[in-house]
């Protein structure tokens, strides 16, 4: 799979310049009604604060319960119209992964290989085992709590102040999931792996209509079953490359 990610990609990436400096996060937020406040930007009490922030999002609710309508999936689109995403995230070069196991590897390998071919990456994966900042890589490296804090609060503030009780804000996932798309695009990756969280079709990662390239893990024993669930990724006649279970 991961050999045949690297020559998909090679055909449908034109050649790009590695990129020797990130961009500079203020002068993007400079055209912002948010501006970034450097008191935001570092220490222990506001990582914290953004945590519990975080935490809020979080449903309790069970699989059966179709009463929180947060987890609707069209609420995704209004979502990234509040935060000026449609345009950003149809420019982005998506290689987009599902599987029952082994999608995550799949993510890491693709990731190497594509740094190696001097690409500059962003990787979206799940879930973290100590930092939420682990599902967020720039160049094979976690993002700092310094760029984090500040599309963090971006994204936030913004889905807070539109929150209304028809579109009110979103789950835990699927709010990291816009805000991957946030960093990506304004860290102007040139290619951004993302990894399917909750699975399905409505998954907050098939935000993205035309991924450049697919990938689907090893399906696990219920691949009949499954199967229709995955078959979304087929979609649009993109390129998509199965790996079977070694």
């Amino acid at each position: 799979l991961s050999l045949s990610l690297s020559l998909s990609l090679s055909l449908s990436l034109s050649p790009l310049m590695i990129r020797h400096a990130f961009p500079l996060i203020q002068s993007h937020f400079s055209n912002s009604e948010h501006q970034l406040d450097p008191s935001i930007m570092s220490g222990e009490s506001a990582y914290e604060e953004a945590m519990t922030a975080l935490s809020s999002l979080i449903t309790k609710r069970t699989r059966a319960d179709k009463n929180n309508s947060g987890d609707r999936f069209d609420l995704l689109h209004d979502y990234i119209k509040i935060l000026e995403l449609e345009e950003p995230i149809s420019k982005l070069k998506v290689i987009h992964v599902a599987g029952t196991k082994g999608k995550g590897s799949t993510c890491i390998f693709a990731e190497s290989i594509l740094r190696n071919c001097g690409f500059r990456t962003g990787l979206f994966t799940s879930p973290h085992l100590i930092d939420v900042r682990e599902r967020f890589r720039l160049n094979g490296v976690e993002i700092c709590k310094e760029k984090f804090l500040a599309y963090f609060w971006w994204c936030y503030d913004k889905l807070k102040e539109k929150a209304t009780d028809i579109v009110p804000m979103p789950t835990y996932f699927r709010f990291l999931a816009l805000l991957a798309f946030k960093i990506f695009s304004a860290e102007e990756v040139d290619v951004a792996i993302m990894e399917v969280g909750l699975g399905g079709r409505f998954d907050a990662t098939n935000v993205v209509q035309a991924p450049v390239v697919c990938g689907v893990s090893s399906l696990g024993k219920l691949l009949r079953s499954n199967c229709w669930r995955k078959s979304w990724h087929l979609q649009g006649r993109r390129s998509c490359f199965y790996c079977s279970a070694a």
